[in-house]
């Protein structure tokens, strides 16, 4: 919970206290208590209201740290992985982003820490490459950059994401991959294609040994008839 929260809370509560002892100490005697209990009531029903509007507001705003943070955790990721050139703009957007937020929302610096922690790489540093060494010490200082060790969970997860990282790069980047995939898709319609063409010569030389086989025996028969009607 943060701190204006705690005092919006707080300033809506002492409101709706004191507007209701106000009530029921200058309330007029001759008249029921059904209006004073009803005019209470509304009070802490419009202290209750504005409660929870603070605390969805609050949320929002956490939900909106939470995602600045995941994208410049995200940026930088990609400017410590392109080309020298996407590196360079992507450094000077993260530079001047970061700055503003490191000045008036340290919230979000304290998710982008803690993030980067949960990736295994050390805030300080990351932070360093984009902010001045003084503005890092101010963070520090003021425990802005103070993280929790991760979870069990979220180390697994964690791990598991690296492992596939590293499969990935044992395998090859994408271009190399893809061409890989395709030396193989080749090799196995030529082998298909070899396999096709031996089963088709097998076929004709069966069908040629048959015929062979069947002309040889007609002759044989034929041969048979004239003798024996030479005999005769």
């Amino acid at each position: 919970m943060s701190d204006g929260l705690i005092f919006t809370v707080a300033g809506l509560t002492v409101a709706a206290l004191s507007s209701v002892l106000g009530i029921w100490l200058q309330r007029d005697e001759a008249k029921p208590p059904r209006w004073g209990i009803l005019l209470s009531l509304l009070i802490l029903l419009a202290s209750s209201v504005g409660m929870a509007q603070a605390w969805l507001d609050n949320k929002q705003s956490e939900k909106m740290e939470a995602d600045m943070a995941r994208m410049l955790a995200t940026l930088d990721k990609l400017a410590n992985s392109g080309d020298d050139a996407t590196n360079a703009e992507l450094a000077a957007i993260l530079r001047a982003e970061i700055s503003a937020q490191a000045r008036v929302n340290p919230g979000v610096m304290q998710k982008i820490a803690q993030r980067v922690s949960d990736d295994g790489r050390d805030p300080a540093l990351m932070l360093g490459a984009y902010l001045s060494a003084s503005e890092v010490q101010a963070l520090s200082r003021a425990g802005r950059i103070k993280t929790q060790p991760p979870t069990a969970e979220a180390k697994a997860v964690t791990d598991q994401a690296r492992a596939k990282r590293e499969l990935f790069k044992v395998a090859g980047e994408p271009k190399e991959l893809v061409e890989k995939v395709g030396r193989q898709l080749e090799g196995y319609a030529r082998a298909m294609a070899d396999d096709a063409a031996t089963a088709t010569t097998k076929a004709a030389e069966k069908v040629k040994a048959d015929a062979e086989a069947k002309a040889k025996k007609e002759a044989a028969k034929a041969k048979k008839s004239l003798g024996d009607l030479l005999r005769k």
